[in-house]
């Protein structure tokens, strides 16, 4: 891997020399659960049912995974060829003689991996959603698949904002906004989209940002599911 993608062995490599990444690391992996503990503490009652508070424990998970993603996605990758510049390394890593697809495909990888990281913190805290009930290990599958791919837009994004920015500051500085564009745009389309999939399917449990995961599973195939799919 290091031979081939040089550029993303060596921002993993500078990502894992940082003292506050296995903290930041940990925090996450301790508000999962925490999380799901307080969401099952304020729901449980003797007219809710379990598989009720399954549903809503995975939704505040799910959203606090993809909230996790756009911000890493978007701040690691934000500052990577805006530091590059900053620190003049930017015309070494031409002159070494890489394509600039390999750059910007190195560059992705290594911001790419530090979200799914955050994301692999996140998983076992799913798997509480499932024990309680309400959420098949389909579903968790499907979701957490779906969270990747809006890492994916998330790094793109970042690493369009860092082109464009001539110091690393600058980059960052712009990360904040990014972020309260993209994860309100990206959980816009989760939620208001599961209206229409409640009209394909009938089911209320399909609003939130679960509602694609749990449509994919759940859902009738037919020409109306193909088309709106």
């Amino acid at each position: 891997i290091a031979a081939r993608e040089p550029i993303a062995t060596r921002e993993l490599r500078q990502a894992a020399r940082q003292k506050r990444g296995p903290l930041l690391l940990g925090g996450v992996a301790i508000c999962g659960p925490l999380l799901a503990l307080l969401v099952s503490a304020v729901m449980t009652s003797p007219w809710t049912s379990p598989a009720d508070i399954g549903r809503v424990v995975f939704e505040a998970i799910l959203t606090l995974a993809i909230f996790v993603v756009v911000v890493v996605g978007v701040t690691v990758a934000g500052s990577s060829v805006a530091s590059e510049r900053e620190g003049h390394t930017w015309e070494a890593l031409l002159l070494s003689g890489l394509r600039p697809s390999a750059i910007v495909r190195g560059k992705f990888l290594g911001a790419f991996a530090q979200a799914v990281l955050y994301l692999v913190a996140l998983a076992p805290s799913a798997a509480l959603a499932f024990l309680v009930g309400g959420v098949t290990v389909t579903e968790i599958i499907v979701a957490f698949v779906l969270v990747l791919a809006v890492a994916a837009v998330a790094v793109l994004f970042g690493l369009a904002v860092s082109s464009y920015a001539r110091t690393a500051r600058g980059a960052l500085a712009g990360v904040p906004v990014a972020t309260l564009v993209v994860f309100p745009a990206v959980y816009g389309a989760f939620t208001g989209l599961g209206f229409m999939v409640e009209d394909l399917m009938g089911d209320s449990s399909t609003r939130g940002s679960t509602w694609l995961a749990h449509a994919i599973v759940a859902a009738p195939f037919g020409a109306r599911s193909f088309v709106f799919f």
